[in-house]
């Protein structure tokens, strides 16, 4: 999901335009739909939650969109660690 996410919104990443933030959450929710569809309930809703509370905040760069969710997926990784 946030690979699929990160290579939709690469052609947005650079400048801000106005409505931004509406088509990114657009966008956003139709990744998700399509991609996560195989996420548990709750793991969509985090992101759902991450999305929504990132874009009220207003931010001015929308790349850091995208590594938002980036972030996150290597966070949440599996470790390959015995």
């Amino acid at each position: 999901f946030p690979y699929a996410l990160s290579a939709l919104l690469r052609p947005y990443q650079d400048t801000p335009f106005p409505g931004w933030q509406e088509i990114y959450l657009q966008e956003f929710n139709h990744v998700l739909t399509q991609q996560g569809q195989n996420l548990p309930r709750p793991e969509q809703q985090k992101f759902r939650f991450l999305a929504e509370c990132w874009l009220q905040q207003s931010c001015d760069t929308p790349g850091a969109f995208s590594k938002l969710f980036l972030t996150q997926a290597f966070i949440d990784r599996e470790r390959g660690e015995d």
